[in-house]
């Protein structure tokens, strides 16, 4: 489960794209995975997230460009 603040953030896992915040990512494999969040006037969001095997859950809290 990826969320954002503010939300209608783009989800790109690895660099493909997934959808848009807040959205329920499914078939990723157990290990390390680089996420990236982006949304226009916003910094970009970056991670390297260890997914566990169930569920899990990232909240970014995006700040303002300028």
């Amino acid at each position: 489960n990826v969320t954002s603040v503010p939300s209608s953030a783009s989800i790109f896992v690895d660099n493909y794209y997934k959808g848009i915040t807040p959205f329920v990512v499914q078939n990723i494999s157990v290990g390390n995975h680089l996420v990236k969040l982006s949304k226009t006037g916003y910094n970009n969001f970056s991670i390297t997230q260890y997914i566990h095997e169930g569920a899990n859950n990232l909240t970014a809290f995006l700040t303002q460009t300028g």
